[in-house]
């Protein structure tokens, strides 16, 4: 089976509400190529917002996560805050992550 190629937009530190609904609005009405896998990363406040308008066939990952499960780490998110979201961005430049490859 040919590989796929992905097609992935990590939005930083950009975004608003406004923003958001005009990029989900376009994705969810644009003819996209079933041969591509599209991922897009928002901020972390507006995961959830994304993952429900969002069409099934475009994935939706977090940025980034911490390492620890719990604690004092202020603005930090953990991966076992069950936010629904199967996929993270590493820093360290793996790429898209399935979550469950990082849970022990």
């Amino acid at each position: 089976m040919p590989r796929k190629f992905i097609v992935g937009g990590n939005f930083k530190l950009n975004g608003s509400q406004s923003s958001l609904h005009t990029l989900i609005e376009n994705l969810n009405q644009g003819d996209l190529d079933r041969n591509v896998e599209i991922v897009v990363s928002p901020p972390f406040v507006y995961l959830d917002q994304v993952r429900k308008s969002v069409r099934k066939d475009v994935a939706v990952a977090g940025q980034n996560c911490y390492s620890k499960a719990s604690g004092a780490y202020t603005g930090e998110v953990a991966l076992k805050m069950d936010s629904g979201i199967p996929l993270v961005i590493m820093k360290n430049g793996c790429g898209v992550n399935p979550i469950a490859h990082f849970i022990t």
